[in-house]
């Protein structure tokens, strides 16, 4: 998870078995229309960017050139 949110960039993490953490959370971002659309928009950016087809494409064949 952590490689692909990055805290208040494009989501929130919390401290894992912590529910307080996870309400305060939670709390923020119902009370912080811009915080949600900030994150969204970045969360969107980053998958577009680092899973386009033709970039993952781009890898899996070169793990396939680097096995023979």
């Amino acid at each position: 998870i952590e490689e692909f949110v990055i805290h208040n960039e494009t989501g929130c993490l919390v401290e894992q078995n912590s529910p307080d953490a996870l309400a305060d959370a939670l709390a923020a971002l119902i009370a912080d229309a811009e915080l949600q659309d900030r994150l969204r928009r970045n969360a969107r950016q980053k998958v577009e960017e680092g899973f386009e087809v033709t970039n993952q494409t781009g890898k899996l064949l070169s793990l396939f050139e680097a096995a023979d």
